[in-house]
């Protein structure tokens, strides 16, 4: 017997990641790659292009509608410089969680920064004085 097909209600959903699931959920809540971005060229092969700004499978990775979007210690700024001003398509309601002392994903190219470009969605960054996560 074949398990029944379900959609999911976007509206109904919440996308919570961390780290490089913070890249994640931000890039499925509308954050667009930069085609010119450290992560599109981090990828070997140019297998991201075709989902960045522009691409023909850009709309691929877009959640529409997320109730809410959850980014712990989001890669994606600093050197990766993922979205570039793409970060301005985020509208889903957004809350950022780091640590100001974080030495893995640096805080102020990262979690502050990322915050700082979603001027367009309802946003909030919990920010913990003094805590990071150790270097790997």
């Amino acid at each position: 017997m074949l398990a029944e097909a379900h959609q999911v209600d976007a509206a109904r959903t919440a996308l919570i990641g961390y780290s490089m699931g913070g890249y994640g959920v931000l890039t499925a809540a509308g954050a667009t790659l930069d085609p010119q971005g450290g992560a599109v060229k981090f990828v070997a092969g140019g297998l991201l292009l075709p989902f960045a700004r522009g691409g023909k499978s850009h709309d691929v990775v877009l959640v529409k509608g997320l109730r809410a979007v959850v980014a712990i210690s989001p890669a994606g700024g600093g050197t990766l410089a993922a979205w570039g001003d793409g970060l301005r398509s985020v509208a889903a309601p957004l809350l950022l969680i780091a640590g100001d002392n974080d030495r893995t994903v640096d805080y102020a190219s990262g979690a502050r920064a990322i915050f700082d470009a979603t001027a367009g969605a309802h946003r909030y960054l919990l920010t913990f004085k003094g805590v990071g996560m150790p270097s790997a």
